[in-house]
């Protein structure tokens, strides 16, 4: 699944610290638990939990997310921003 085609369901993450331990063990092929994601009726996805391991997945350097790293449900809901402006505001 191509990360940057995913729409943050937050405008910020909030526990900035915890990313640069997540991109350690994603360097290090270490075990995080899936990303959740919601797909709606017009196939747009958008995360439902996990932003910070989707933040640390694009830090590492990654554009896409293996099947093992994401549940993907069905569902109708509302998006806020793509997942790749939400790591731009750590920034600010």
């Amino acid at each position: 699944m191509l990360i940057a085609q995913i729409w943050s369901s937050q405008r910020s993450l909030q526990r900035k610290e915890i990313i640069p331990d997540l991109i350690e063990q994603i360097q290090q092929n270490q075990y995080i638990t899936p990303v959740t994601i919601l797909e709606d009726e017009n196939g747009t996805l958008f995360v439902k939990d996990g932003h910070h391991r989707l933040a640390a997945y694009i830090l590492s350097g990654r554009t896409v997310l293996e099947k093992h790293e994401y549940v993907l449900i069905q569902h109708t809901g509302r998006r806020i921003m793509k997942i790749t402006e939400l790591v731009k505001s750590l920034g600010e």
